[in-house]
């Protein structure tokens, strides 16, 4: 008896914390996608008010309006932000525990997507949310040309956030626990 407890007991243990993780990541997402939600929202909002002026108007809301978006939005419990293979802001590189992420949503697309999810990193739960390319993306993020072009350049002088295709793995949602 006293050995069949001494095999069991350490199973039950490992299938009781796993079973206890899955839940906290379970809850841990909903939590995430709730804060990342109205972010994500407002970032569209100013995307879409930007481009009914046009791309070229756009570019220079998204330089002015963005950021402040993330900061009228920053939570004392959670950082969060947004992170590309091809950044475009260097303020949004990927720190070290986001690029093998980066790298395993890499071969994802809309029509072949991976799905969000949660990470441990260094004892702390994070998020991430893959972005893929939606053709009002292309009007900044796609093969540019002229005068958005111009002022993409003027405001990014290291921008590397172009030549994406619709469809394609664009980036990151983040989202961390402080």
């Amino acid at each position: 008896m006293n050995q069949c407890l001494t095999v069991i007991l350490p199973v039950l243990l490992i299938l009781n914390s796993t079973l206890l993780f899955s839940s906290e990541q379970t809850d841990f997402k909903t939590e995430a996608q709730k804060i990342l939600g109205p972010i994500k929202k407002a970032f569209m909002g100013e995307l879409t008010a930007g481009l009914k002026k046009g791309a070229y108007d756009s570019v220079e809301m998204c330089h002015l309006k963005v950021p402040h978006i993330a900061e009228a939005n920053f939570n004392e419990k959670y950082q969060f932000g947004r992170t590309s293979h091809k950044i475009r802001n260097t303020n949004n590189a990927a720190t070290d525990w986001l690029k093998p992420l980066l790298d395993e949503y890499m071969s994802s697309t809309e029509s072949k997507p991976l799905s969000p999810k949660v990470v441990l990193v260094e004892k702390r739960k994070a998020y991430v949310e893959p972005i893929y390319t939606k053709s009002m993306c292309l009007q900044c993020h796609g093969n540019l040309q002229g005068s958005v072009k111009k002022k993409i350049n003027q405001l990014y002088p290291k921008d590397q956030a172009v030549g994406f295709k619709l469809g394609e793995f664009r980036g990151l949602f983040w989202l961390i626990e402080r």
